[in-house]
């Protein structure tokens, strides 16, 4: 009997023991289309462990919530009394809509919602339909308002052109006749207009046009009648002619048969000799405008300039030189006062006041008084171009239209790299190298940089100003830098009360020589002012060196008050090195490419650099015979993370210095990895209860073994800074 009390009470202990097991709660979370979150089981009592943030590309986790609707958060900390499934909320990301309407009137910025459509605007243009938006400046990609936006965006307009039929009145009268420089100097197009189809160009070697060659024109239908015009451009034949196979060194006659066998004046250039010299005539900011004369004056200045300097090639000017683009007067009054149109070819590019009152015309009223060459880019053919005269190339590039700047960027890069040159000089209306203008252009001087480029000329401002800058500073040498010329207004607008107009405009005579480039300012009264020499450091000699001299000369130093490093190299690199590429490789990933175009081009700044975090790059040479050598530069947090560590047979208790400064929200994670790379395991920056973790548990471990930790530190961009310590586990 007293065998089978025992035998009882054993029993029932052990049946009151397995009662006693704790209860718990299954904890789901629904992430509603996101990425999985693995269920928990939280023991009655216990505090739930909140998982990491989950991450969903295109949208920004705002928290959980404890129904769908979203009407009551997830407080903590969270004891869950029952099983029940929380719900994360997520925001979609907001992206910019940019548009790009080649040509059409411009539109604002949308804003769009990731994973949603939007609706789409329809821009208008004169003399064209819209045929829809699409994705790439090609226009393949199209898009439409039931595509679904996944991140930002830069669409581009597609038109039909409305071909208009030519006019075939019985007028014969030619109207605004002007010559421009071709591609080359084997090359010269010709612009006029007209109301009849029986026009043709005559071009000749003798006044008498004995051995006259006929070269037919070219012809579209142009008129602006918009609302948008100051004063309307009624309709007219824009004729177009492109000469070639010039010979050097020769004056070419040409005249228009108007229609009815009667003439033009007769109009005439001279081409260039193969070892000439170019000299030409920098203008800007001259502003021929129908309510006052005085901007002829401008004609005074050239008539004084080919008196110095009888050997001027052609007129080159940078803009602003009518007043109003969408007043036909204006373009009237320019045309009818610029004699020297007669004999001297003329390039320019459009400024602000070209693009005054031209509604959704854009460039295209700019572009039919002129036949400038059709090399630029799709939305700036006609306005950004390029040509070559002697052994300087020239780029006249559109910087006052504010849209497809990176194509624009990417087309000068092509552009220089296609026609090497020894000198290059580049035309914009407004400087861009003005630090906090709403001119200044960073992106512009970044590849006149790259290349070396002799001189940027330009205007807007009305006064004269000449200066050389790298990187937005003076340049630490001689042999670096960009010159930044702009000239002073050539016609009356801004001139003193009192003063003289021919005292006030001012042109610019350049003169390119086998070594410098020389600008003689001059006025109308032919007096002379300030002069200005730039050398060509391009056509240094090379110097011999070896791949292994130029790798072993590449430094770097790193300016942590001013968060920037400097690589540098040998000035044996000119001629030697085709590029230098330094990549970032933690993080931001950042990749720069220089060139060396002179021997001063001895370092290149890095930006984003921070002393509280590893840095890491990489510096690959690419030799002249295409061969590439690469270094590695590595700079560690200094002091590193404090470690220290406490073991036992199979586990490491490492404790670090707390994340300061923006770190501590920055980083996310800590991996623990051994020498040969393997993860060891993944913590968590902050605990439940959101505060900084400061030690870890490594577990795992081989006893009674030497083991080397590698603790890496890893934010939202990726690696952030490591430490490394080595422990023994106990036997």
């Amino acid at each position: 009997m007293k065998k089978l009390f025992t035998f009882l009470l054993i029993l029932f202990i052990l049946s009151g023991c397995s009662a006693s097991t704790d209860k718990k709660f299954t904890i789901d979370f629904d992430t509603l289309g996101g990425p999985s979150v693995p269920t928990q089981e939280v023991v009655e009592g216990k505090t739930l462990l909140i998982p990491d943030d989950p991450e969903w590309e295109g949208y920004t986790f705002e928290w959980w919530y404890l129904d769908i609707e979203y009407t009551t958060t997830l407080d903590l900390p969270f004891i869950p009394t029952q099983s029940t499934t929380l719900y994360a909320k997520w925001i979609p990301n907001e992206y910019q809509i940019a548009f790009v309407t080649n040509g059409g009137a411009a539109l604002s910025p949308l804003t769009g919602f990731h994973g949603s459509p939007i609706a789409l605007p329809t821009p208008e243009r004169d003399n064209y339909t819209f045929s829809g938006w699409y994705c790439d400046s090609d226009l393949t990609v199209a898009f439409t308002s039931e595509t679904i936006i996944t991140g930002p965006l830069v669409l581009y307009a597609d038109w039909d052109e409305v071909v208009l039929p030519l006019l075939e009145l019985e007028e014969y009268e030619v109207s605004y006749l002007v010559a421009s420089m071709g591609e080359d100097t084997s090359r010269m197009n010709i612009n006029y207009q007209v109301k009849n189809i029986k026009t043709y160009v005559e071009v000749a070697l003798s006044e008498d046009f004995q051995d006259a060659i006929r070269v037919n024109p070219t012809m579209t239908y142009f008129e602006s009648l918009s609302e948008d015009m100051e004063k309307p451009f009624i309709g007219r034949n824009i004729c177009r002619v492109e000469l070639t196979s010039l010979q050097p060194g020769m004056t070419y006659y040409y005249r228009v048969n108007q229609g009815n066998d009667t003439y033009s004046e007769v109009y005439s250039f001279h081409t260039e000799g193969l070892e000439d010299t170019t000299d030409f005539i920098f203008l800007t900011d001259v502003h021929y405008y129908d309510g006052f004369d005085g901007a002829e004056v401008a004609e005074n200045v050239i008539a004084e300039a080919l008196l110095y300097n009888p050997n001027i090639d052609f007129v080159l000017n940078t803009g602003d030189m009518v007043d109003t683009g969408g007043n036909a007067d204006d373009w009237d009054r320019y045309f009818t006062h610029s004699d020297s149109f007669k004999i001297l070819p003329t390039v320019g590019i459009p400024g602000n006041h070209e693009h005054y009152f031209v509604g959704s015309m854009g460039n295209r009223i700019y572009s039919s008084y002129f036949n400038y060459p059709d090399n630029g880019t799709d939305a700036f053919c006609g306005t950004s171009y390029y040509f070559i005269h002697n052994d300087t190339l020239f780029i006249q590039i559109d910087t006052d239209s504010p849209y497809e700047q990176g194509k624009q960027l990417e087309w000068m890069g092509h552009v220089i790299e296609a026609n090497p040159t020894k000198f290059i000089i580049v035309g914009t209306h407004a400087p861009v190298n003005i630090l906090e203008s709403a001119d200044y252009n960073r992106a512009f001087m970044e590849v006149m940089e790259k290349y070396a480029v002799d001189i940027v000329l330009a205007g807007h401002y009305h006064t004269q100003n000449y200066s050389k800058t790298y990187m937005d500073a003076m340049p630490v040498n001689s042999q670096i830098g960009v010159v930044y010329f702009r000239g002073a207004g050539g016609g009356i607008k801004g001139i003193p009360t009192g003063m003289d107009p021919n005292d006030f405009a001012k042109g610019y005579i350049i003169s390119i020589g086998s070594d410098e480039i020389v600008i003689q300012t001059i006025d109308g009264n032919g007096t002379l002012g300030d002069r200005y020499t730039t050398q060509n450091y391009k056509l240094a000699e090379q110097q011999p060196v070896t791949q292994e001299e130029i790798m072993d000369s590449i430094g770097c130093e790193a300016d942590v008050e001013n968060e920037t490093i400097r690589f540098y190299w040998s000035e044996k690199a000119f001629k030697n090195v085709k590029s230098i590429t330094i990549e970032q490789t933690y993080r931001e990933q950042y990749t720069h490419v220089s060139l060396v175009p002179t021997p001063g081009y001895v370092e290149t700044i890095f930006t984003n650099f921070y002393s509280t975090l590893d840095n890491h790059y990489t510096v690959t040479v690419c030799f002249n015979n295409n061969e590439e050598q690469v270094r590695s530069f590595e700079m560690r947090v200094s002091g590193g993370m404090g470690l220290e560590a406490e073991t036992t047979q199979t586990t490491a208790t490492v404790s670090f210095n707390a994340p300061t400064g923006v770190n501590v929200t920055n980083i996310k994670r800590y991996e623990v990895y051994n020498n040969t790379g393997v993860l060891l395991g993944t913590y968590n920056a902050k605990d439940d209860l959101f505060q900084v973790i400061t030690s870890i548990v490594v577990e795992d471990l081989q006893p009674n073994s030497e083991i080397e930790l590698i603790i890496h530190a890893i934010g939202r961009e990726g690696f952030m800074y490591q430490d490394t310590m080595t422990v023994t586990t106990k036997p």
